[in-house]
């Protein structure tokens, strides 16, 4: 076929109208790199323990006065271990696991791991509890924690719940047990017990 000049113009219009058409659509390929890292987020942990405790060997089971470590309030304790419930209380965003280390010195008095069936020795059966219910430190009720004190260092293990932020959560510990109740030699004022009690609170997912 002849191409006359205007179809030969009109042919090559089409030609350069169809390759701006081909690159508008080319896609040209980028390459994006990012980096991520990971690292430890330690949580901010905010605890309260006593500094101090105190607990009485009480053989004749006297009504002692006392004041209640949590509310302030006075009781009225009266087992052989004597004992008001202590109070721990964090408000860390997570669950803590509270390792306690147990270190006992007797003065005496010898620590027994039940009472003895017989006999007139002067020995003491006294267990460290722990517990979120506090009526579980001082009664027979079975805490989560109940370790009987020895001439042994010893530990022990529990875990406070999550605070959620406004309310802290509260643990409790104290002692409790039995004693020889007419021993002889009779008590007498020296005869003491002193418990260390080391307490180490780490993270945990466990709640």
């Amino acid at each position: 076929m002849k191409l006359t000049r205007r179809s030969k113009r009109f042919i090559t219009i089409l030609l350069t109208a169809a390759m701006v058409i081909g690159s508008c659509f080319t896609v040209f390929a980028s390459e994006q790199t990012t980096t991520a890292s990971g690292s430890y987020y330690e949580p901010t942990i905010l605890v309260t323990v006593p500094g101090t405790a105190t607990f009485y060997l009480n053989p004749a089971k006297v009504e002692i006065s006392a004041n209640d470590p949590d509310t302030g309030a006075n009781v009225t304790l009266s087992g052989q271990i004597a004992s008001p419930a202590y109070v721990i209380s964090s408000s860390t965003n997570c669950a803590l696991k509270a390792k306690v280390g147990i270190k006992n010195k007797a003065s005496g008095v010898t620590l027994v791991a039940s009472a003895p069936a017989s006999g007139t020795s002067k020995w003491a059966c006294v267990s460290f509890r722990m517990d979120s219910d506090k009526a579980k430190i001082t009664s027979g009720s079975t805490a989560s924690v109940n370790k009987v004190l020895s001439d042994n260092e010893d530990t022990a293990s529990y875990t406070l719940a999550k605070s959620d932020g406004s309310t802290p959560t509260k643990a409790y510990f104290g002692f409790n047990g039995t004693v020889a109740a007419e021993p002889d030699p009779a008590w007498k004022a020296t005869d003491a017990i002193t418990t260390t009690l080391k307490f180490t609170f780490l993270p945990t997912a466990t709640n």
